[in-house]
């Protein structure tokens, strides 16, 4: 996003002892559908070496697809690729970045996926956790992403949620009853509490727009997990929530 890229780059030539491990993403590749399999090859290759250019690294730990419909339109195109992309030695794993249920179903079985990137915070209901154990078991990598809804959950005004205002005030009476019947210092703890009571994750995607944000969620991030009562209670306070505030997209 923006200049993240040659920043990080910045830092890691400067920092160069210290070891990261570096994901990425390949952009939305607007016109997909018209565009031939050379075009979208292409595409990919340049987005991945600018990439690793502008990170000053040899390789990335893992490469996502941004738009999993691009994805899906184009899947043997894709998967041609990212597999010549692994065989120069450009990236050690790959992944899809997913909005919904339905295209965890359509993604998950791909032998080629080593890791997927989802929605997950304490509203979003949609997924059956039976099922994301058994993807974990199959190899996958889980990574929690939209942990505070794009910011706007906690971070940004109530009012601009493309909801009613009696389901925000709502939300936030269930909230807050949430933190102070867990003993918890705010929502970002509460956040934490609840992902960390997910065994099938194995990791986060946190987005930041200073750095005291930054050492807030770093303070919080291996808080004690919820039980698993807890766990269940919290879901049941938010069961009423719909899909259009659960998608990023829509704000």
């Amino acid at each position: 996003y923006g200049i993240s890229e040659k920043q990080i780059g910045f830092y890691l030539l400067k920092n160069y002892k210290k070891k990261f491990k570096i994901f990425s993403k390949i952009p939305k590749i607007h016109g997909i559908k018209k565009k031939n399999s050379q075009t979208i090859r292409s595409s990919i290759e340049k987005s991945t070496d600018k990439s690793l250019h502008l990170l000053q690294v040899p390789y990335l730990d893992g490469l996502a697809v941004h738009d999993c419909d691009d994805f899906l339109n184009k899947k043997k195109i894709f998967l041609t690729c990212i597999r010549s992309l692994k065989k120069k030695g450009k990236i050690k794993s790959f992944g899809i970045s997913i909005y919904n249920p339905s295209e965890l179903k359509k993604v998950y079985k791909i032998k080629d996926v080593n890791f997927i990137q989802m929605p997950i915070n304490i509203l979003d209901q949609r997924w059956d956790e039976r099922l994301l154990i058994k993807i974990k078991n199959k190899g996958i990598k889980i990574f929690a992403r939209s942990i505070f809804l794009r910011g706007f959950l906690f971070f940004k005004k109530k009012q601009i949620w493309p909801i009613p205002n009696r389901e925000k005030i709502k939300i936030k009476s269930n909230i807050k009853y949430l933190i102070k019947n867990f003993s918890k210092k705010n929502i970002i703890g509460i956040t934490f509490a609840y992902l960390n009571s997910m065994s099938f994750l194995s990791g986060t995607v946190c987005g930041c727009n200073s750095f005291a944000q930054f050492k807030q969620i770093n303070k919080h991030r291996s808080i004690k997990k919820l039980t698993l009562k807890q766990k269940n209670y919290l879901k049941s306070q938010f069961d009423f929530v719909k899909k259009n505030i659960l998608d990023g997209r829509n704000y």
